[in-house]
Formats: structure tokens, sequence, C-alpha cells
């Protein structure tokens, strides 16, 4: 399944080009070419899980066809304009192994409060060119997509606050961080384009998959917050320890403060390479724990799939999908 979603990839890149291109059609912009340029770059350098998912999904029932490749694509404008809005709120300066795109337009401009703005406007741009796409082509795939970014817009926002908007220093519980990944990264990453897929060819939605997506959502953010800790940034793509110096709500943080109160200072600070040395060592004290919850969901989400009422092939491949998320390096 994997190889088949790099596949799509090479597929979507070019689509994805295309609507870039077309978000700005006769509009007088001064540098469009460059603009247009950095942008499809910063979009086709993800690993395109979302789109390739989608293209996956028409695939069980029915051949692939040109207009779910500007499906695809408008899913994958979408995460991009996420992770657009994310890297400003978190001040992360690399995404997808370049400087996120509101730091490259720093380079070129000099003013961050300019830059930030230019990325937000792109952000929107996209999301407002992927429904345009999708408004065109299939009702209920635009509806599923609406209803799935006004949601993970709200757990953004719980993200973004803690889950408390009204306490800085509140410290939600683990069963307050399970439903923001299941709400967050379960409902983007894996339940729209597969709910998008079924809607696409007027399929029947298995009463499982909003909940086997929301395991999967787990998964993945579980592994992700290891790969902050634990991986290689030349891999990643991304620097480690940023989740610490942002002082982000993970499972790993609850799970080390609880058995290392004194880690607590370092947290919403910047760190040095003495200091993730130091952590990292107290974060190998509850590796395994936390690997062990991981594992409970891809347990959960391995069963939930064999009991769906899908096609054998689709079981086959959501499950290969479940552990290369749960074990991936970036």
């Amino acid at each position: 399944m994997i190889d088949k979603i790099k596949a799509f990839k090479d597929d979507l890149e070019p689509v994805e080009a295309r609507l870039v291109e077309e978000a700005f059609a006769n509009q007088p912009v001064r540098g469009k070419e460059t603009l247009t340029g950095k942008i499809t770059d910063y979009i086709t350098g993800g690993k395109h899980i979302r789109g390739g998912l989608y293209l996956i999904a028409v695939s069980w029932f029915d051949d692939v066809r040109d207009a779910d490749h500007d499906v695809a694509a408008s899913i994958e404008l979408l995460h991009s304009a996420m992770l657009i809005q994310d890297d400003i709120m978190d001040d992360d300066v690399t995404r997808r192994g370049m400087p996120s795109l509101h730091k490259q337009f720093e380079s070129m401009r000099g003013n961050r409060r300019v830059s930030e703005g230019m990325a937000v406007c792109i952000a929107d741009l996209l999301i407002f060119q992927a429904f345009t796409t999708l408004a065109g082509i299939d009702d209920d795939v635009t509806q599923a997509a609406g209803q799935c970014i006004k949601e993970v817009t709200v757990a953004q926002f719980r993200d973004v606050t803690h889950d408390d908007p009204w306490d800085e220093g509140y410290e939600p519980s683990l069963d307050e961080i399970i439903n923001l990944h299941q709400n967050k990264t379960g409902r983007y990453t894996f339940g729209l384009p597969l709910t998008a897929g079924f809607h696409r060819l007027d399929k029947d939605i298995p009463d499982a998959l909003t909940s086997l997506t929301e395991d999967l959502g787990v998964v993945y953010q579980l592994r992700d917050d290891e790969l902050n800790v634990f991986g290689d940034s030349d891999v990643t793509g991304k620097p480690s320890m940023t989740d610490v110096e942002d002082g982000t709500r993970t499972i790993l943080r609850k799970l080390l403060l609880r058995d290392h109160p004194d880690a607590k200072p370092y947290f919403n600070t910047g760190l040095d390479a003495d200091d993730k040395e130091w952590l990292r060592s107290r974060f190998e004290s509850i590796r395994d724990e936390h690997a062990q919850i991981k594992e409970e969901y891809v347990e959960k989400a391995v069963g939930k799939i064999e009991e769906a009422a899908m096609p054998e092939k689709a079981k086959q491949q959501l499950v290969e999908l479940t552990k290369f998320v749960a074990h991936r390096e970036r």
C-alpha cells in the first residue's frame, strides 16, 4: 500500500502545481512565477498519505479517473494549508526538509510580521482553491471536507490552548490528549480521505470507519511524538525536541513529568545540545510504556479493520498502513 501511495505522489504533483496556478490565475501579483514555485515545492514535498489514501479508497471499487486526482490534490492542498498555519503558531523553522513557508518568506522580506501575514494569506488561498475544485466535482465530498476541516480547526484550537483557553498552566488528562488526536489527526489524515472515497462512489460507509480512523490518528500522532524526541532530524526533515520547547501537551510529556518532575523547567524554553541529551535520557525511561500505549491502539485499529464491512483487499491494505504508520521513520 505504501508503494502505491508513493506512486500516486508522482501522479499528484503536476495536478497540485496546476491548482496552485489556478489559484493565482488573472491576479496581478508581482513575481508570481517565483511565488507559485515556492508554494508548489512546499506542497509536493510531503508524503501524500492523505491524497494517496483517497485514491486507494476509490481503487477498491472502481478505476481512478482524472477528477479523482483533482480531489486527491485538493485534500493535499488542505493539508498543506493547515501545516502552514501550524508552523506559524508553533514558530517551527523547518518542514518537509526545507524552511517552513513563513520562514522562506522572512528570508526574502526580512520582516517577520509581513512574512507571517503572507503565509496566512497563502494558507487561506489554498483552502479556498481546494473547496472551489471540490465543489465542481462532488457535493458529498465537498460537504465531508467542510465538516472535517471545521472539526479539525476546533481541535487545533484545543491543541494551541492546551485544552483550556483560560488557563495557560492546564495539564490535560491522558483521555483528553487521546481525544484530541482522534479529532485532529484521525479526522483529516485518515477520516477525510477514506470517507471522501466512499462518498465519491456512493458506497455505504462502514459503521466502524470513523472509530478505526480515530485509532489510526492516535497511532500516527504517538509515532510523531516519538520521532520528535528520538528521531533523526536528517530523516524526519524537522528539528528534534520542538514539542518540549513549545510545551506541547503530549503523552510522552505526561509520562515524563509523572516520573521526572524535575524535567518541567525544560519545557517552554530553548534547549541546547546538553539539555536535549539530558532530556532524552529521561524520556528513555518511559519510552517502552509509551510504545505500549501506541501498540494498544494499533491492535484496536486492526481489530476494527478486520470486522469492517469492506472488500478484503481494503482490509489488507489498511492493516499494512496501520503498521507502517506505527513504525515509520519520518
